[in-house]
């Protein structure tokens, strides 16, 4: 059978189009003319040989077996979908999010090779609940979850415990600071989240909370965007109710003497804001929930600047231990796109024979010396 080089063709453009990339881009990424380039988005070129089809692959954050292969299995659909409900993400973010989905692809793959075997989340989509109400199920999910989880009082590190399942899970900053969370669900690798780490680190808790119920409820919508600060439908709904109910459960903050001085108030809400790694306002919106402040009350608190935590006071739990100098080095990686539980994996891949060098290069995103200078952290950060 003869390769079809219209399909080809049709699959790079839709994908070039989605990105927002123009045909200039890649043409010049190729090294040859718009004309020769557009020879091979029009299925013209039969002479289009594999090297040049692993270069668009990377122009385009691809893998090029997806372009080649009749039968490779991505998650393309649900891409083109959530690009297509939510028009004004930015190009640079698009192509974050394709990276994201390659990241999730090769951490399925070598967990695959590693045999690291983890249980499935829960599925509540058919759960039979008391109440179509989507905040009573967020709420009755959130403490159904803590429990399912063994998690008695605070959640220190979110990203570990949620990791224990199979969850990919990958931060990265991203251009659009409205954007709070990324959901999709991979037709083989499952579910994906992505975290903005453009947000504070108690802010980014509660998208990842969030994003979980997401995991939990909604797989079935296949791909989603969380944004912040937008009108929420009955869906956003649950899943915000979820994440303040998982991180800050009732006993938390039942016991809390309101009827103290508005200035021991401000330090008791501090103290469960760094005790249980929230904001404020989860904290103010869940006194108010309990009916344990007025609306003045929540109005004024609200408005106090002293609730507003110093990004130095909060720590991020992907990198508690950490020296400050070994800090700075792995926020910038884990900014990228790259988590920590992800470098580990790769590693030992490479360590175990399962992936050559060059693949290891591959799977990291990264060129040569940028590995290395790499590796050599890990083995300090390992040490420590």
């Amino acid at each position: 059978m003869s390769f079809d080089f219209k399909l080809l063709g049709r699959k790079i453009k839709e994908a070039r189009e989605s990105l927002l990339i123009e045909k200039e881009e890649v043409a010049k990424y190729l090294r040859c003319s718009i004309e020769e380039y557009e020879k091979i988005e029009n299925g013209e070129s039969s002479s289009v040989d594999g090297d040049t089809i692993i270069l668009i692959s990377q122009v385009l954050e691809m893998d090029f077996r997806y372009f080649v292969s009749g039968d490779y299995v991505s998650a393309e659909s649900q891409i083109k979908e959530l690009f297509r409900q939510n028009g004004d993400i930015t190009k640079n973010d698009r192509k974050a999010i394709r990276k994201f989905i390659r990241l999730c692809e090769e951490k399925h793959n070598l967990e695959g090779l590693l045999s690291r075997q983890k249980p499935l989340p829960y599925d509540y989509s058919g759960y039979g609940f008391r109440s179509n109400n989507h905040k009573y199920q967020g709420i009755t999910a959130a403490y159904r979850e803590r429990k399912r989880l063994n998690i008695d009082d605070s959640i220190n590190d979110i990203y570990g415990l949620l990791r224990k399942q199979k969850i990919h899970i990958f931060r990265r900053r991203l251009e659009d600071s409205n954007i709070s969370g990324v959901y999709i669900k991979h037709p083989i690798a499952g579910h994906c989240v992505l975290i903005n780490y453009s947000d504070d680190i108690y802010r980014q808790n509660f998208s990842m909370a969030h994003e979980y119920c997401h995991v939990l409820f909604d797989s079935g919508k296949e791909q989603s965007i969380t944004y912040f600060n937008r009108e929420m439908n009955y869906v956003e709904i649950r899943a915000n109710n979820f994440a303040s109910n998982f991180l800050l459960p009732a006993k938390g903050i039942e016991s809390i003497n309101t009827d103290t001085s508005y200035e021991e108030l401000i330090k008791i809400i501090l103290d469960i804001c760094n005790h249980y790694n929230v904001s404020s306002k989860v904290v103010v919106y869940r006194l108010k929930e309990k009916r344990l402040i007025s609306e003045k009350l929540v109005e004024r608190l609200l408005k106090d600047e002293r609730l507003i935590i110093s990004k130095s006071d909060k720590i991020d739990p992907e990198l508690a231990g950490a020296s400050k100098n070994l800090h700075e080095k792995l926020k910038k990686i884990i900014e990228s796109g790259i988590s920590l539980e992800y470098i580990e994996l790769v590693r030992n891949a490479y360590q175990q024979n399962e992936i050559s060098y060059g693949k290891m290069l591959e799977c990291l995103q990264m060129n040569i010396e940028d590995a290395k200078q790499l590796i050599d952290l890990w083995d300090v950060y390992m040490e420590v």
